[in-house]
């Protein structure tokens, strides 16, 4: 409830400002009190869905899953970034079409997710790195960042449901915990399975990884 109420508490103050005292704003103050209010409402809009998606995992989903395009799921995800980000993206996708039964939807629910994530976590300017592949019988989903990079003995519980990375250089970086647990419910879902690895020199990894029964497909892993 803390998490929720404090960028609510920005919103309203920061309105309340500009209602009461834009004579006496400077134009740098003006676009500086909309930008707080534009990034609270929109991490509030992600955290509403976050929670709404958990409460649809716990009581369970039918999957509607259908044939599609790797590239097309990954072309979403990029543009719905780059509309609300500024961020350097970098995109890795096979030269031959890649077609998987998904929830296309919860897809790029858990993309969104991990790149958000990758962003939260990341100096301003570092690049995220989206790839797509198939080694042997799997395809695989990864999200990479150059950040500080998660400790062993983190990196299975940043998927359990609540739990939060605590660094003292992020502190005030909100998190609600659910982000990554609503990830690996959806990729588990899928009969896959989700997890951190370190990106050399620096960052990290996040890896999905989903039965593929494609034939004749090149080993393109590292």
């Amino acid at each position: 409830s803390h998490d929720l109420r404090t960028p609510l508490a920005t919103i309203i103050g920061s309105s309340d400002t500009l209602i009461e005292n834009k004579a006496m704003l400077s134009e740098t103050d003006q676009k500086l009190l909309l930008n707080n209010i534009k990034e609270d409402s929109t991490w509030l809009m992600n955290s509403v869905e976050n929670i709404l998606s958990f409460m649809r995992v716990d009581e369970g989903f039918h999957l509607n899953r259908q044939l599609e395009s790797v590239e097309e799921l990954f072309g979403d995800v990029v543009s719905r970034v780059l509309n609300h980000n500024q961020v350097p993206l970098d995109l890795d996708l096979p030269k031959e079409p890649i077609y998987f039964a998904m929830d296309i939807q919860l897809m790029e629910k858990v993309l969104l997710n991990l790149v958000d994530n990758a962003i939260k976590y990341s100096d301003s300017g570092s690049r995220i790195g989206l790839r797509a592949y198939v080694n042997q019988d799997e395809l695989i989903f990864e999200v990479s960042d150059q950040g500080q990079g998660i400790p062993d003995f983190e990196k299975k519980l940043i998927f359990d449901r609540l739990y939060t990375v605590n660094r003292d250089s992020v502190l005030n970086r909100r998190g609600l915990g659910l982000g990554l647990a609503i990830c690996k419910s959806i990729v588990e879902a899928h009969q896959g399975v989700i997890l951190a690895k370190d990106n050399n020199p620096f960052g990290t990894i996040i890896r999905c990884i989903f039965p593929y029964p494609g034939e004749n497909h090149e080993n393109t892993a590292d």
